[in-house]
């Protein structure tokens, strides 16, 4: 699931880590034992996007508007 949420926040497929294009049941075990992460870049990525859709809906939703879907 974070794999995906990576995606939700503009992060694309890369050669190693969480993000990489195909995950094994290996890799799974690794989440859980918390040792396969988002690189450090990826990881400040998500953080920025994830705050710049925060402060759109504060301004939205200060503003009276409702946030479009693509928003919610």
């Amino acid at each position: 699931m974070a794999h995906e949420i990576g995606h939700l926040l503009g992060i694309r497929h890369a050669a190693s880590g969480l993000m990489r294009a195909t995950l094994q049941a290996d890799d799974m075990v690794a989440v859980r034992r918390g040792m396969l992460r988002f690189s450090p870049a990826e990881a400040s990525r998500m953080r920025i996007a994830a705050l710049l859709a925060g402060k759109e809906r504060l301004r939205a939703s200060a503003a009276g508007a409702r946030p479009s879907p693509s928003q919610q």
